[in-house]
């Protein structure tokens, strides 16, 4: 064959071929690669977990509050037993501190950088929170329910962070006002925890003290490491104070009320809520009885759904008793994992931040009332007041409020309304001043007119008279005329 034959068929081919493959191309689409789904790379979430971090000392003085991490852990399982969030279950990761700022930092920097946490849930104490405050809003990590009540957290705003403890300045405002108002107590002392903690409690009891009467005429502060605490006892019981504010923790404040009963100082306690657990009747004893406690959670024993489940996630063991502490962790987790819900299976952190901002008026099992804004990031507001009485705490008083913001106070309310009861008992005194004026003139001119027609009755009847007295006379003088004649 030679070599144009062997081209002619070549290309004959070739334009086979091509017309075959334009055939194609006209009738069977060809098959489309499928275009990937792109999801955002979240940190700490996959496609069957989330990872959340923790921290609580474990170990050291402050060691009772390590209960908040093991309760939180009871509160994650059984809502994985449930069937999770949005078929991922919750990694919790938990890091002992001992109470101490600095390991705090350590061991959040590490939850952080090495185990890529999404989000941060609870958080024991108010030092130790400050000391990674600033780290995780640098970071973006979104921290709910810090557990303490400072007003740190939500003043100034900051986009990541979301309180749900009422603030010690609201618990102090409002327990104080109970003391004075209800309680009659008008001279007050306070012992208190010589940090962050410690001192916001002062300032409040001493506005709300002020403002409804009383006086605080001592403030005995203690360390938290300090054991010996009968020289503040002392101190206390010379003050000659009718009640004793405790704005401390467990292990101080149950010392304290015991230093105090073997010196014989027995005044009216009241305490945050920081200390509203079982434990204290453990740690001290019948003294505790008769203390009165702010608190914004149920009490354990209730009956209600939210207590069943909550007897359900504690189980039977040892280390978890009833009571705040374990109960505490549950509260204020419980408005991250409703948001964790609102948010989807397309979890991001932008998401988060939209579904904690939706919660409006929340009530779950463990608070009631949450709501967050763009511009307020304070859950709880509110408290009620307990009693220890036997070995177990009583409600003794309803929810208390702060005031909204623009609001009147109950005093201010109190002397406007003397003030409007002032006015108008003033123009009730004018009406009647008045209408007694127009009553006496109306009445003088009724006089006048009558006095007129009484004498217009006698100038009348006297006429008459006169008339009747002379027609009598003159037959007598017609007589005496004939007479004459």
């Amino acid at each position: 064959m030679t070599l144009r034959s062997r081209l002619g068929i070549a290309l004959c081919v070739l334009s086979i071929a091509l017309l075959a493959a334009a055939c194609q191309s006209e009738t069977v689409p060809a098959p489309q690669a499928p275009v990937p789904v792109e999801k955002p790379d979240v940190e700490g979430v996959t496609d069957t977990e989330i990872r959340i971090g923790t921290w609580a000392p474990l170990t050291g003085p402050a060691s009772p509050y390590g209960i908040l991490a093991k309760s939180l852990e009871a509160y994650f399982a059984k809502i994985n037993a449930d069937g999770g969030i949005h078929g991922r279950t919750v990694n919790l990761i938990v890091r002992d501190d001992g109470y101490q700022p600095t390991r705090t930092l350590a061991a959040v920097k590490e939850m952080v950088e090495k185990d890529k946490v999404f989000c941060f849930a609870s958080g024991v104490g108010t030092a130790t929170g400050m000391a990674v405050r600033d780290f995780l809003d640098e970071r973006k990590k979104v921290w709910v329910g810090p557990a303490t009540g400072s007003s740190a957290w939500t003043d100034p705003v900051s986009k990541y962070r979301f309180a749900v403890y009422p603030t010690y300045t609201t618990e102090a405002t409002l327990l104080t006002g109970y003391v004075v108002g209800q309680l009659k107590k008008t001279k007050l002392a306070i012992f208190y925890q010589n940090d962050a903690f410690g001192k916001e409690g002062v300032d409040g009891i001493k506005t709300a003290a002020s403002a409804a009467g009383a006086e605080v005429i001592a403030e005995v502060a203690h360390e938290v490491t300090d054991t010996d605490l009968s020289s503040q006892a002392l101190k206390l019981k010379q003050s000659g104070a009718e009640a004793v504010m405790l704005w401390s923790t467990t292990k101080a404040a149950a010392t304290i009320v015991k230093e105090c009963a073997k010196i014989k100082f027995k005044p009216q306690f009241a305490s945050s809520s920081t200390v509203a657990d079982p434990l204290m009747f453990a740690l001290a004893g019948d003294a505790w009885n008769g203390t009165v406690l702010a608190n914004w959670m149920p009490l354990p024993d209730e009956e209600s759904p939210g207590m069943t489940w909550y007897r359900e996630a504690i189980g039977t063991s040892e280390s978890l008793k009833p009571g705040n502490f374990t109960m505490a962790s549950m509260a204020l987790a419980e408005p991250l994992v409703e948001a964790l819900r609102r948010a989807g299976r397309e979890l991001t952190n932008e998401k988060l931040i939209d579904a904690l901002h939706s919660l409006k008026d929340f009530d779950g099992m463990f608070v009631q009332n949450v709501s967050f804004s763009e511009t307020d990031h304070q859950g709880v507001e509110s408290i009620y007041v307990m009693q220890a009485r036997d070995g177990k705490y009583v409600r003794i008083a309803d929810w208390l409020a702060m005031p909204a913001s623009g609001a009147k106070t109950a005093e201010q309310e109190s002397a406007e309304a003397k003030e409007a009861i002032g006015e108008a008992v003033k123009e009730s005194g004018e009406a009647i001043g008045a209408a007694a004026g127009k009553a006496a003139a109306e009445l003088k001119e009724d006089a006048k007119d009558a006095a007129a027609e009484a004498g217009k009755a006698l100038d009348a009847a006297a006429e008459k008279a006169k008339e009747e007295i002379a027609d009598a006379v003159a037959p007598d003088k017609d007589k005496e005329k004939e007479k004459d004649e």
